[in-house]
């Protein structure tokens, strides 16, 4: 209910930082994804810091969302995240993302905009797990 009150499709790709592609112009996904977000979802809070649910981006017919987990008490703290609870968070400027299901194409294009790439993950808090 919160992502179609603030303009997102009701159904949710999770998404982690290695399957997206960032070129600049356009947000590529990764279909089918690697990102378990059981795992990480679990890890946020057996940690007791919380977990953050943010929606940045959309296809036709799929928000594009990514599990935040915050490294310690004090991110936990600047990110405004309760202990141990879910927060929902989306971008008001949606990213507007294109599928890619072939797997030469993604590896040219993840060769080609790593840099891009890495500097959206950054932006967007989106990493690895620790």
């Amino acid at each position: 209910m919160f992502l179609v009150q603030n303009g997102y499709p009701e159904r949710v790709t999770l998404v982690g930082p290695k399957d997206l592609i960032w070129t600049r112009k356009r947000l590529w996904v990764k279909e089918p994804g690697t990102f378990d977000a059981e795992k990480s979802y679990s890890s946020g809070i057996d940690r007791g810091l919380g977990v953050c649910l943010h929606a940045f981006g959309v296809t036709r017919d799929s928000t594009i969302a990514n599990i935040f987990i915050p490294k310690d008490e004090d991110e936990r703290q600047r990110s405004l995240m309760g202990r141990g609870q879910l927060k929902l968070s989306a971008a008001i400027n949606k990213m507007h993302t294109c599928r890619i299901k072939s797997t030469l194409a993604w590896w040219l294009m993840s060769l080609r905009h790593r840099e891009h790439t890495e500097s959206l993950l950054d932006f967007l808090q989106i990493r690895a797990e620790a």
